[in-house]
């Protein structure tokens, strides 16, 4: 009652209406009528001032407004992130399609705590820090192998030449990051080899002079 009148006042959407009724059908069944109304109307009150999401993670304890005890909290609260768990198992999937150009589009459903490590690796991966460490040691590198020293702020200058050049918008960084991560995650525990082989061929006196560089 109190979330039909809530919702048709305009003061919660049907997001949040939805939550409270998701957590209404996992109270446990011992709860009495006005332990559940006033569960209900707690919801409501904190549906008023917070997006779904908040409200969702709020609901999880939502026994403390019935006055339940804190271990009968806690219980109802771990029950309830397991069943979210389980659901959030059964809903990944992942589907890859061969475009036939060189490129492959996918798409996938994760558990959000995956996609939050998948996402924080990506973005630490493709981050302006790491490119400038990179284009650093190349521009280092370049210098020696030409017998000349660079000085801090001429490596500086030639790391941020390098990363405007790039010329990618944020979405193609993380693809690359992406393609990098994969590219580097390891295979010699799997039952089937999944790198590529590549084979040099090079003279012995080729391989003798390249053994200082190497």
């Amino acid at each position: 009652t109190a979330t039909k009148a809530a919702l048709g006042e305009g003061e919660v959407t049907t997001e949040h209406a939805r939550v409270i009724a998701t957590t209404a059908e996992q109270l446990p069944t011992g709860l009495d009528s006005t332990e559940r109304a006033a569960i209900e109307e707690s919801l409501v009150a904190v549906a008023k001032r917070v997006d779904p999401a908040a409200l969702r993670r709020k609901a999880r304890r939502a026994l403390e407004a019935a006055q339940r005890s804190r271990a009968e909290v806690d219980a109802h609260e771990d029950a309830v992130l397991r069943g979210e768990e389980e659901h959030a198992l059964a809903a990944t999937k992942l589907t890859l399609h061969d475009n036939h150009d060189g490129t492959t589009t996918g798409h996938f459903t994760v558990p959000t705590l995956a996609a939050h490590i998948l996402k924080k690796v990506v973005q630490q991966m493709a981050s302006p820090r790491r490119f400038a460490q990179q284009a650093a040691r190349r521009a280092r590198a370049e210098a020696s192998a030409g017998a000349a020293s660079l000085t801090t702020d001429q490596v500086a200058e030639a790391t941020w030449d390098a990363f405007r050049a790039e010329d990618l918008d944020w979405s193609q960084k993380y693809g690359r990051a992406f393609v990098e991560l994969l590219e580097h995650l390891p295979t010699d525990h799997l039952s089937g080899k999944v790198n590529a082989t590549v084979l040099v061929t090079l003279d012995h006196d080729q391989l003798k002079a390249s053994l200082g560089a190497a």
